[in-house]
Formats: C-alpha cells, sequence, structure tokens
C-alpha cells in the first residue's frame, strides 16, 4: 500500500498525461469534436486515469484518493484554460495577428478584423448552430446543453472562491441595465 509515501500523489499526475494524451489524439484523430467537447473527453480520461493510478498503486486510502481527485480536477481546469487561452482571449489573438504580419497592421485593419457586430453575429450563429440557444420572438433563451452546464459550474466555482456573484459585470452587478434605461 502507497499510503503517505510520494508515490501516493502520482495518481493526479498521470491523471494529467491520460487527459492531455486523450484530449491531443481525439481531437486529432476525430477534429469533429471541436475544442470543448476534446477537452471534456480529455478531462473524464484523465479522471479514470488518476483513479486508475491510485488502484494500481493500492492507494487503499479513501481521504487519500479523494484529494488526489481534488488535485486532478485542479489540473484539469488549469489545462482547460491553458488549451482555451488562445482560441477564445481577444488580446492574444491580436497579438498574433501582428506579429504574423510582416509590414504591420493599421489599427483600422485591426478594427476591420474585430468588427463588434460581425464578432456578435458570429457567436450568435454558433450558439444557434449548436443549439445552445434558441431564438424566439426576436428574444433569445439558453437552452440545456454542455457549454450551459460548463457556464453554470464555472459560476458556481467563481461564487464558492470569490463569495457572491461569480461575474462583477454580470446579473446583479451595480453596472447591471434591468430597467431598460440608458446609465450615463
Amino acid at each position: 500500500m502507497v499510503g503517505a509515501g510520494w508515490w501516493g500523489l502520482a495518481g493526479p499526475f498521470a491523471g494529467l498525461a491520460v487527459n492531455l494524451a486523450a484530449q491531443i489524439c481525439g481531437l486529432r484523430l476525430h477534429p469533429e469534436l471541436g475544442l470543448l467537447r476534446s477537452l471534456v473527453l480529455g478531462f473524464a480520461a484523465g479522471l479514470a486515469g488518476t483513479l486508475a493510478c491510485d488502484v494500481a498503486l493500492g492507494a487503499g486510502d479513501i481521504g487519500l484518493s479523494a484529494a488526489n481527485l481534488l488535485v486532478y480536477m485542479n489540473f484539469g481546469y488549469c489545462y482547460f484554460h491553458f488549451a482555451n487561452l488562445g482560441e477564445t482571449a481577444r488580446r492574444i489573438r491580436i497579438l498574433r495577428e501582428i506579429d504574423r504580419s510582416t509590414t504591420g497592421l493599421t489599427k483600422e485593419e485591426i478594427l476591420a478584423r474585430y468588427n463588434a457586430a460581425r464578432i456578435l453575429d458570429k457567436r450568435f450563429s454558433r450558439l444557434l448552430g449548436k443549439g445552445q440557444i434558441l431564438e424566439r420572438d426576436g428574444r433569445y433563451f439558453a437552452k440545456p446543453s454542455l457549454m450551459l452546464g460548463l457556464t453554470r459550474l464555472m459560476a458556481a466555482a467563481k461564487r464558492i472562491v470569490f463569495g457572491g456573484a461569480s461575474d462583477p459585470e454580470g446579473p446583479g452587478s451595480p453596472g447591471e441595465n434591468t430597467q431598460g434605461v440608458e446609465h450615463g
């Protein structure tokens, strides 16, 4: 039995290795999965890898296994944001585009690429196309989906960690406009 020895901590690291391998292989072998599904696949595989490592090393202590699962979940959370960062952060994408341009980009060229109306249209099209929202009488409504579940899970985690509202600019924040009146 591994117990308190250093090998007892191998589970989360093995789980992270399984997570990376499953996510990368899943996305490369099945690009139709898309980034989000491949990340969920990798996370689930890593969870199983963490448990399998604990069992294989004989970590019979339920407390150690629970701690290993929590550590792995934190690793998975960090990897999710690392993998997703370059895809979603506008600042990083703009920097990457400027770096790739041999002649540089003007502010007007950058603004043309990051037109707010076009970005929103693209996001709405993606949300509608993936069945994550629906439009009825000019209003949008969330539909049960993996993304909505993850969004709610992240909001709950932020409430637990930071207390109160999970999004300082979201519903219930001082900046929220609930009356349809323009704030000046």
